[in-house]
C-alpha cells in the first residue's frame, strides 16, 4: 500500500512502532495508525511535518519516503542504504570478470558474434 499525505499541517510520527498520521479536517483532528508491513511507499507533499523516528521505521522497514512539491513533482525521497539486487549483480559481474574462465567465455561470445555477422552477410 502507498500512502500519500498531502494535507498541510499533518504530521507523521511512530506511535506503539505503528506509524501514525494526523491531520485536520474542518478543525476536527484525525488520527490513523498504520502497520509498517502493510506500508510500500509514503508520499508527503510539502508542508507536512516528519519525524526522524519516523524516518527510521520506514528505512528499517525498507520503505521508500517521497517528498514532493504542491503539484505532485518530486524534489527527492529517502532510502535504505542496504545494497540491492543491482549492485549485487555488479559486483559480482565484476568478480567474476577477473577469472580466467570469463576470458574464455568473453571469446567464445564475440567468435560467435562475428560468425553470426559473416552468415549474415
Amino acid at each position: 500500500m502507498e500512502i500519500f499525505i498531502d494535507t498541510y499541517g499533518s504530521y507523521l510520527h511512530v506511535k506503539d512502532n505503528m506509524f501514525e498520521i494526523i491531520s485536520s479536517k474542518d478543525g476536527n483532528q484525525e488520527r490513523n495508525l498504520i502497520s509498517p508491513k502493510k506500508i510500500s511507499s509514503i508520499l508527503i507533499s510539502k508542508g507536512v511535518s516528519v519525524s526522524s523516528d519516523c524516518i527510521a521505521l520506514a528505512l528499517i522497514n525498507n520503505i521508500d519516503i517521497i517528498v514532493l512539491e504542491n503539484d505532485g513533482t518530486p524534489i527527492g525521497r529517502f532510502w535504505h542504504s542496504k545494497l540491492g539486487s543491482t549492485t549485487k549483480i555488479r559486483k559480482a559481474q565484476l568478480i567474476a570478470s577477473m577469472n580466467k574462465k570469463s576470458v574464455e567465455y568473453v571469446l567464445k561470445w564475440i567468435s560467435k558474434k562475428v560468425n553470426n555477422q559473416i552468415d549474415f552477410l
